[in-house]
Order: C-alpha cells, then sequence, then structure tokens
C-alpha cells in the first residue's frame, strides 16, 4: 500500500517569511494589521483593513530578467516552492517524477486591473504578456520553468479551501504512481478593490466595527468579528511517496493518511451540518480513525466556505 508523507515546507506572510519564522509569529504575534496600501486595492472610502508583505523575499533561482514580468502572486510562489525544494532536498531527484498543483483561482486580480488602468484608451500597448499572465497556469509555467520540474502541473480552485484542495490533489497523484513528489502551492490571491469592496458589500469581509482600530480587526471565533480580514500569504509543501528515496534519511513533518472532499449542492457558501459529519466519516475511514484518535481539529473559523477536511499523523 503506498503512504505519503510531508517531507519540505516553505511559507511567507505578512508577519514572517520562512517556515521558523513562521512558527515564531505562531506563538509570539506581533501586529501586522492596518489599512491597505498597495496600488489597486485602496478604498474610495472607508479603507480596507488587512495585512500586506512589506518586503519581498529573494528568489536565487528566479532568472533576472523573469522578475520584471512576475506578479506579486507568482513572486511568492517562487520564494514559497524554493523553500520547500531546499527543506525536502528535491535536487538531483528525477524531474519526470516530480509534479506541481497550484491552489487558487483568479489570483491575479490587482495585477491585472493595475494593467488595464495603464492602457486605459491605449488598449494596442497592452503588455503581450497579459494574454498568459491572466490565467492561473501561468503560476504552473513560471514554477515549473524554474525549477525543472517535468510532471505533471495544473491548478485547483475550492474558493478559500484551494490551499487544501491542492494538497488532496498533490497526495492523490503522489498515491496514483503518476510521480513520487508532488508540490502543493496554496496561491495568494491578490485582490484589487473591487474583490475588497464587493466581500465587503457580501457582508464577509471587515471591518467597519474596528475602522478606527484595525489591529483589532482580525478575531477568529469572536463574537465580536464582523467578517474575514484579507492578508497576504503563500505556502507551499512537498507530498512525498513514502519509500521513494534510496539513499539518506528525510524529514518527515507529518504523514497524510486520509482526506475527503464533497458540496453541498448548493451555490451559496453555507455548508451544510449533514455534509460536514459525512466529509469527516468519510476522512476518518481512509485514515483508518476513529472519533477517538482524534485529537485536534482544526477549524476554517467560518459559517461560509466549502466543506472539506483531511486527517494526518505526525
Amino acid at each position: 500500500m503506498r503512504k505519503t508523507r510531508i517531507t519540505g515546507l516553505g511559507v511567507i506572510t505578512a508577519g514572517a517569511s520562512g517556515v521558523a519564522a513562521f512558527a515564531d509569529s505562531l506563538f509570539n504575534p506581533g501586529n501586522v494589521f492596518g489599512y491597505l496600501q498597495r496600488a489597486g486595492r485602496t478604498a474610495e472610502t472607508d479603507p480596507f483593513i488587512g495585512a500586506e508583505i512589506k518586503q519581498l523575499p529573494d528568489v536565487p533561482e528566479l532568472n533576472p530578467k523573469l522578475l520584471r514580468t512576475v506578479s506579486l502572486t507568482g513572486h511568492l510562489a517562487l520564494s514559497c516552492v524554493s523553500q520547500a525544494w531546499k527543506d525536502a532536498g528535491l535536487a538531483g531527484e528525477d524531474p519526470t517524477r516530480i509534479g506541481l498543483i497550484v491552489g487558487g483561482s483568479n489570483l491575479n486580480q490587482r495585477e491585472l486591473l493595475l494593467a488595464r488602468e495603464k492602457t486605459k484608451g491605449n488598449a494596442a500597448f497592452l503588455n503581450p504578456g497579459y494574454a498568459l499572465a491572466f490565467m492561473d497556469t501561468d503560476l504552473c509555467g513560471l514554477c515549473t520553468q524554474t525549477f525543472g520540474i517535468v510532471g505533471p502541473s495544473f491548478t485547483a480552485g475550492g474558493a478559500s479551501a484551494s490551499g487544501l484542495v491542492s494538497v488532496i490533489q498533490a497526495h492523490e497523484a503522489v498515491l496514483s504512481g503518476r510521480v513520487d513528489f508532488c508540490i502543493a502551492v496554496g496561491g495568494m490571491m491578490d485582490l484589487s478593490a473591487w474583490e475588497c469592496q464587493a466581500f465587503r458589500s457580501l457582508g464577509a469581509m471587515g471591518s467597519s466595527v474596528f475602522k478606527d482600530e484595525p489591529h483589532k480587526a482580525c478575531r477568529p471565533m469572536d463574537l465580536a468579528r464582523d467578517g474575514f480580514i484579507f492578508g497576504e500569504s503563500c505556502a507551499a509543501l512537498v507530498v512525498e511517496r513514502v519509500g521513494a528515496r534510496s539513499s539518506g534519511p528525510v524529514r518527515s513533518y507529518a504523514q497524510l493518511v486520509g482526506a475527503s472532499i464533497r458540496c453541498d449542492a448548493n451555490r451559496q457558501p453555507s455548508p451544510s451540518e449533514k455534509g460536514e459529519i459525512a466529509v469527516l466519516r468519510d476522512a476518518m475511514k481512509e485514515a483508518d480513525l476513529s472519533p477517538a484518535d482524534v485529537e485536534y481539529v482544526n477549524l476554517h473559523a467560518s459559517d461560509r466556505d466549502w466543506v472539506m477536511t483531511s486527517s494526518c499523523r505526525p
């Protein structure tokens, strides 16, 4: 029976870059929230609240000429893949046995808005690269070209669960035998002011309650919360087949033993209790776990999302 494990990690957030710094920030958090300032994301009236990355990390593998064509989302994806690639020690592995899956949809909204505004009234001067950059698969091309990956690569969308969808798809790609290693990327959705306003109008994105105190706005599971707070972040991990390497010990962060994806035949972001219970049972059944075996459940902290879960053993 094939098994998979997690052997490489990469992450960047508004508060930290790198796995060690990110872990430290979870236990020693500082305030990273304020009014969103990036071009194309500022509000016409009340400012949007969120967390933006102040300094982009270097990506040594990135060709300097290519850097000029890379979006913010692409830069972050490359940085996280670089971290995970090195952490898992993938250099020297057969590139035909490595895959990559990018989780997310409509990832470059702000960049595309800026491109359109820049050439408004002069569409003939639009950069031809727009023809590829507006597609999320451009991130697949960017990462596979930079790291020489020639195994399967595609995008997987699942709203705010897209990162976990990519992990499950990577897990299944390895289990199927198509690849020995598969990198899952939780891409950063670069929201423009249009999406921020739409989420605010929907009642999903805060925070009018704390508009004068942005550092207090992000409060999941709190009775005073009035919506999610946007934060720039990206992460990547390497899913590897157990026994894929014949030499040297490899650090294993976790073993992925069960996963499940379901929907509720409902267009609205309002999952049902029946669906949530079913997906939990599916994942535990595949993992051969009982409820008594589960020591920790990570919640989404929202009542508006796809129903999804996975089970992991350290």
